[in-house]
């Protein structure tokens, strides 16, 4: 039987969500978030041929998971690069995100395989302008879209919810925890992603 004790903790942390989600559309009423998608695990459907999950050209399944389930009250604009292993990301797909990051506005995120996201938020890091003014976040996922349970859905309501607080500035959100650019890597030991 529940106490009374624990009622009301839970009640209470309800609440508290309540309130920061009004909170925060208050102060974001006209916020939009540009989501770059470029595949990695995060995006990965399962293949009944190979029977394992692998990347597709197939589109991506982000923005009926983000409408369905995580019905965020502002707007989002997807912009599709690629869908790959990020292990074989090339120059010519660097180019593509950057031109995808000048077209988008001032919130972005990007989905990216965890083998070299820290390689690309370095490389942004790099070759952007210091002045950008723009928040951008990196996300993946260690378990994909396609499998359940992962850890998608909590990745990315987490970045969402970062995506409006931050300074401008390049980021890598994974594990409830936000990095600066080149000051996150992965352990591949434990598949989690540490302070540099």
């Amino acid at each position: 039987m529940q106490s009374v004790d624990d009622f009301l903790h839970k009640t209470q942390y309800k609440e508290s969500l309540i309130l920061k989600s009004t909170g925060f559309l208050m102060r974001h009423p006209n916020l939009t978030i540009d989501i770059i998608t470029t595949g990695g695990t995060l995006e990965k459907q399962y293949d009944p041929i190979v029977q394992t999950t692998v990347c597709t050209d197939a589109p991506s399944p982000l923005p009926n998971y983000i409408e369905k389930y995580i019905q965020p009250a502002f707007d989002i604009n997807y912009h599709p690069v690629c869908n790959i292993d990020s292990r074989d990301m090339t120059e010519e797909i660097y180019e593509k995100i950057i031109e995808a990051i000048d077209k988008s506005g001032t919130h972005i995120i990007i989905t990216h395989g965890t083998d070299t996201m820290s390689n690309t938020a370095q490389l942004l890091l790099e070759r952007l302008s210091s002045d950008h003014g723009k928040t951008i976040i990196l996300i993946g996922s260690m378990y994909p879209y396609a499998l359940s349970p992962n850890d998608v859905g909590f990745n990315l309501g987490y970045a969402i919810g970062q995506c409006p607080s931050l300074e401008s500035g390049i980021y890598i959100c994974m594990n409830a925890q936000t990095f600066n650019a080149g000051r996150a890597v992965k352990n591949t030991e434990k598949g989690v992603f540490e302070a540099a």
